[in-house]
């Protein structure tokens, strides 16, 4: 065990330095001339939010979504 570190360090929890620099995204803009926008969406995500929207609005069809404001001890109806 290394000593004369902090525990968050010794533990793996947090790096010895904090890092000051922005994350880039270089295979979208590697000189950083445009805002933060991709122009074409990987294919391979369009699958998978596909799949995600759908199950998503099968959910809905099954229950009535929680109201925006609705009470802690809100309880939604079930459609059969």
């Amino acid at each position: 065990m290394r000593r004369g570190l902090e525990p968050e360090v010794r533990l793996g929890l947090v790096g010895p330095e904090p890092s000051g620099a922005d994350h880039i995204n270089l295979d979208v803009d590697p000189l950083e001339h445009k805002p933060f926008n991709y122009p074409h969406i990987h294919t391979w995500v369009i699958a998978h939010a596909a799949r995600i929207a759908g199950e998503f609005n099968d959910s809905l069809k099954r229950e009535q979504p929680i109201p925006v404001g609705a009470p802690l001890d809100f309880v939604p109806t079930h459609s059969q």
